[in-house]
């Protein structure tokens, strides 16, 4: 029984596309012999593909040219898998999931399942809050970007408002449950993301550590997480185009993602005792680079 078991766990794990952790929806091959959904290959090379040709995401071979050839056999072989599950007992579907596995509200494939409360984890369209923004920073396109401007803005110098990070809050507050956004970063050589308590200090120095009340990642030349004795060094480069932030708050928990392949970069294991807010920094000194939060319709 324990070998039978094993091996309906690594039928699944080989019928699951690496990009969107999920069982493959029109399955290709590419000429390496790794296998995508045809839709997740297609936006992963759009969004990282170009001058330098288009990599497989699992093994960075690169090839000239888009080149896949759809595979019937591992199609096959998910539609009878699909079909032994319908024979066996399953919790009804959430009812904020449609058949196809995306979200009912803003029609978006969904990236996190929770296992403990059988329900997907849906994207939060965030909105960025002007009145906690430091003056160097300019907010647009529907309070959804943020970006470094050339002229300080008069605006007053409100209690919440950053005064010397170049951070800006997102008007949504936090204290309990499960939530999940994403952040575009393409193009960007430096940022902050990440939560941060009502109560932290947001004037002068600010202390980017769990203790001061922020949890966060940032990149400048390289990706670091920023901890309690300083930064730890999580990758050498980035080139993915965005960010995704899982928080749990009820357990303590922040994780961060590469968005497109939803590789988990790092997670903070915490206790939160007051509301936390989404924060974030295009830095300083890269005048035109912005930030933006993707927003799911």
């Amino acid at each position: 029984m324990a070998t039978a078991g094993a091996t309906g766990d690594d039928l699944k794990k080989e019928l699951t596309c690496a990009i969107c952790l999920d069982f493959f929806k029109d399955p290709v091959i590419l000429k390496c012999g790794h296998n995508f959904c045809r839709f997740c290959i297609c936006m992963h090379w759009d969004e990282n593909g170009g001058d330098y040709g288009y990599q497989c995401p699992q093994c960075r071979t690169v090839f000239n040219k888009r080149s896949f050839t759809k595979n019937y056999l591992v199609q096959n072989l998910v539609a009878k898998l699909d079909d032994l599950e319908h024979l066996g007992s399953s919790p009804a579907p959430s009812k904020s999931m449609k058949p196809d596995g995306r979200c009912e509200q803003h029609g978006e494939e969904l990236k996190l399942y929770c296992q403990t409360d059988k329900r997907p984890i849906l994207p939060q369209n965030l909105t960025l809050d002007p009145d906690t923004a430091h003056a160097n920073l300019l907010i647009s396109d529907f309070d959804t970007k943020v970006e470094e401007g050339r002229v300080r803005s008069q605006e007053p110098d409100l209690p919440g408002r950053f005064n010397r990070f170049c951070g800006v809050l997102a008007t949504a507050q936090y204290a309990s449950g499960q939530h999940y956004w994403e952040v575009d970063v393409r193009d960007k050589g430096v940022w902050y993301l990440g939560v941060t308590t009502e109560c932290s200090n947001r004037k002068g120095f600010v202390n980017l550590t769990p203790s001061a009340g922020y949890w966060s990642l940032c990149l400048q030349d390289r990706l670091y997480a920023n901890v309690e004795d300083g930064r730890i060094p999580l990758a050498d480069y980035w080139n993915s185009p965005r960010v995704g932030v899982y928080l749990d708050y009820d357990n303590g928990r922040l994780s961060f993602y590469d968005a497109v392949t939803m590789k988990r970069l790092y997670m903070f294991n915490t206790c939160f005792e007051e509301p936390v807010y989404p924060f974030f920094s295009p830095g300083k000194n890269d005048v035109g680079s912005r930030l933006q939060i993707c927003h799911y319709y």
